[in-house]
């Protein structure tokens, strides 16, 4: 992408649009953890005060020109080292 003197801290999701949970579950699998431990709660069952919507979606435009979000989840957990380590009291 070429700078445009954009900056801070971007969050994209590489052209398409997840849900955080869904965001996690893809996150897991690309890692060690099951994604199937991953569950789904609502901003109610969290204890969050502050409304949210019902469908709330990480998502950008931006992002369409990147390789795909489950490349970039695999490379992430390659070259961060953290194949193969487990998740606090799961291993």
């Amino acid at each position: 992408m070429p700078d445009r003197g954009e900056c801070g801290l971007w969050h994209l999701s590489n052209g398409e649009a997840v849900t955080w949970s869904e965001l996690a579950c893809r996150a897991a699998a690309a890692g060690t953890a099951d994604p199937a431990r991953v569950r789904a709660r609502t901003a109610g069952e969290l204890g969050w005060l502050a409304p949210r919507h019902a469908y709330s979606a990480l998502g950008s435009e931006r992002g369409c020109c990147m390789p795909g979000l489950d490349d970039a989840l695999s490379r992430y957990v390659v070259e961060s080292g953290a194949a193969g380590v487990a998740a606090p009291g799961h291993g």
